[in-house]
């Protein structure tokens, strides 16, 4: 081989190398960043949401803001029931401190008696009457039985009156619970019917009217007052 060709082999040799770590660095400098991962299920709530509100902005239903709570609504029902816990912690008490509590008892007495008198004189006998008798006064007895401190009867009677009054305040509450969160239910259906027109809305529309018709009995019209209908 000649020389001069020697030489150029050896050039090659060594500038191939180079240009290969030059291509190298550069497609290292120029390398493309990762695309940001995009969370669709975010994106996805974002639009129902925003299509939810224009929803709700045609909406021809909006239930008030001023409507009481399911809580507020309970201790409606239970004053109007006079289902209150405390009703029967009063009567145990009451009845505790009846043992403390004298049988009294108060009386006036009036006698009149009518006085006869005869006498008999050459045979003769003459009654008279007169003058009566009168007599009147007060009597006062006041007696403790200090057996009601250890038992008293009228616990058995209270125990009956407690079971049947929570037997009661539970049926009160289940049929309050289920009036008011039906309707809650109904209320955010009728938020996003726009058509009026539909026999669907006016069903709604009906059933919230009568389930407020049962609130307001159970509470003694408390809902129907709060919103400014009575």
């Amino acid at each position: 081989m000649r020389p001069d060709k020697l030489s150029v082999i050896l050039v090659l040799c060594m500038t191939v190398p180079w240009i290969n770590g030059c291509a190298r660095e550069k497609v290292e400098k120029t390398s493309i960043k990762p695309a940001p991962v995009v969370n669709e299920e975010a994106v996805a709530s974002k639009e129902e949401a925003a299509e939810t509100a224009l929803v709700q902005n045609k909406a021809s239903y909006h239930p008030d803001p001023n409507e009481p709570a399911i809580l507020e609504l309970q201790r409606a029902a239970i004053r109007y029931a006079e289902v209150n816990p405390d009703k029967i912690a009063n009567w145990r008490a009451q009845a505790a401190a009846r043992a403390l509590m004298p049988e009294v008892s108060v009386g006036y007495n009036n006698d009149i008696d009518d006085t006869i008198t005869y006498a008999t004189a050459s045979g003769k006998t003459n009654f008279f009457v007169g003058p009566d008798n009168m007599s009147s006064g007060w009597d006062f007895t006041a007696k403790w039985d200090l057996g009601d401190l250890i038992y008293n009867t009228a616990q058995t009677s209270i125990d009956s009156r407690s079971k049947l009054m929570v037997e009661l305040r539970n049926e009160i509450m289940e049929a309050l619970n289920t009036a008011y969160f039906e309707r809650k239910k109904l209320q955010r259906q009728l938020t996003r019917v726009t058509d009026t027109e539909n026999p669907a809305y006016t069903e709604r529309e009906i059933r919230i009217e009568e389930l407020t018709a049962t609130i307001d009995g159970l509470t003694g019209g408390y809902l129907s007052r709060k919103l400014g209908k009575e």
